[in-house]
């Protein structure tokens, strides 16, 4: 694992984040890793890349471990020749990123494509028994900021980012678990 800094064309102030990289099955796989606390793994859609993240990072970041990959071929990501750029490549590669960076106890989010992706790398993990998903409703729109070490692991702390395709539905959901989790 190597860091680099961003090349010219990308604009540090709208992403002040170490740029990282893994090689994973002949491809490099550019990386953020920002935070401590409970890990997210930030997986973005198609066609965007890592700085999709950039906003939640920062709002999340005193909180969580912020680890957003870019799919190879996206963001500064490199992939080997012959890469197809398919959901379930995407899932395999997802797969070996969590193994090579020993990522345990993920907490998946995932916008657009990312979110079947992680599920088919999160399904895979689970058949191999490495086990590091687990799953919480998304969050919600909501201005309420909880900043405990309790109930930042919890989903009512993740309501404190405001992301666009947020549903009543997971709203709900949220609520439901922190009620019943007493946060």
């Amino acid at each position: 694992m190597a860091e680099c800094a961003l090349p010219a064309w990308a604009d540090d102030d709208l992403f002040p984040f170490t740029s990282r990289f893994v090689d994973i099955d002949e491809h490099t796989v550019h990386y953020v890793d920002e935070g401590s606390g409970p890990t997210l793994l930030l997986l973005h859609g198609n066609p965007t890349w890592s700085f999709l993240w950039r906003d939640v990072i920062r709002a999340l970041r005193d909180n969580f471990r912020c680890v957003a990959p870019d799919y190879p071929g996206f963001g500064l990501s490199t992939a080997k020749p012959g890469y197809r750029y398919l959901p379930e490549e995407h899932a395999d590669v997802v797969t070996g990123f969590v193994d090579a960076l020993g990522l345990s106890e993920v907490t998946l989010v995932g916008q657009d494509w990312g979110g079947p992706i992680g599920l088919a790398a999160a399904q895979r993990a689970r058949a191999s028994s490495s086990g590091w998903f687990s799953s919480t409703p998304g969050p919600a729109r909501s201005t309420a900021t909880r900043t405990s070490r309790r109930s930042a692991a919890s989903p009512s702390a993740l309501r404190s980012a405001s992301w666009p395709g947020s549903s009543t539905l997971s709203s709900r959901r949220s609520s439901r678990w922190a009620t019943e989790n007493g946060n």
